[in-house]
């Protein structure tokens, strides 16, 4: 696909200096932070926002190669994280900082208990099959360590469920309506939806279509979706740093008073997005 190429590089270029400017400005890289009994909540949230900058940074090195599939997939997995600095930033006495640090704990008994079920009802294939077999005795202790700790927190571990995405999602109206939108779509570029692959295939005959006789073409890229990426990827930073500035302004300004973190970084960072925003809506589209 060829682009305008000084408007395709300006874009990208702004695009990494916001990268680089939260993590130096926002997140203070390489500088010691305090945390202090009560904000463990800000220590998951600044954690998560990094993360995020990361899959931001990978996002951009793959559109700036025009694989927009491949960047949507990251976009993805960044939405799944700024769904947690959302619910973290409307934490109360750490209930939900708690919730996201035993999910981690949740996660592996579920999948101990699913190793579990299938040593069980498959012992003859796996020894017939000379993989090494798994004493279930060997996952039974596991369970039990997993089911302690869980307990001694409260939890009920005969009914859990790991956090679900949607449930996440339906705690903010705007980040739902992205999660029936752009995080679906991505799905189906992540679990290889049938009509998303078939986009790697080119019709090379006027008399039968790209099923029957067809070229692969792994370069292929596509404007509309280019940019639809690019925005998820820059909406989920808009919105994680929008949800830290909000919570502090509104519950801990003296975290604001204190330089923890700037301000005024943070508002400069919003305000870059926009404008990044509305350079790519205008990016391709002819004046009339």
């Amino acid at each position: 696909m060829r682009r305008k190429q000084a408007e395709f590089k300006e874009l990208i270029e702004q695009g990494k200096f916001i990268e680089e400017y939260i993590g130096k400005e926002v997140l203070k890289e390489g500088s010691p932070i305090i945390i202090l009994e009560g904000y463990e909540w800000i220590r998951e949230v600044l954690s998560l926002l990094a993360k995020n900058i990361n899959l931001f940074e990978s996002c951009l090195v793959l559109l700036e190669n025009n694989m927009e599939q491949e960047a949507y997939i990251l976009a993805r997995s960044q939405f799944n994280n700024t769904l947690w600095i959302s619910y973290l930033c409307d934490d109360h006495n750490n209930e939900r900082t708690k919730e996201y640090y035993y999910e981690y704990h949740i996660s592996k008994l579920l999948q101990f208990r699913n190793i579990q079920k299938y040593v069980s009802e498959n012992e003859e294939k796996i020894k017939n099959s000379g993989a090494e077999m798994i004493e279930e005795s060997e996952i039974e202790e596991k369970i039990t360590q997993v089911e302690t700790l869980l307990s001694s927190e409260g939890y009920n571990t005969e009914k859990i469920y790991a956090k679900s995405i949607a449930k996440l999602a339906k705690e903010k109206q705007e980040l739902f309506g992205v999660y029936i939108s752009m995080y679906c779509e991505g799905s189906e570029y992540e679990h290889s939806n049938r009509g998303k692959v078939a986009s790697f295939r080119e019709a090379i005959l006027d008399e039968y279509d790209a099923d029957s006789v067809f070229k692969i073409e792994l370069g292929k890229s596509d404007l509309t979706t280019w940019k639809q990426v690019f925005n998820f990827a820059l909406l989920n930073v808009f919105y994680g740093i929008d949800a830290l500035h909000s919570r502090i302004e509104s519950r801990d300004k003296h975290l604001f008073d204190a330089g923890m973190i700037s301000e005024q970084a943070m508002a400069r960072t919003l305000y870059m997005i926009k404008e990044l925003t509305d350079k790519l809506d205008a990016y391709g589209v002819e004046p009339s």
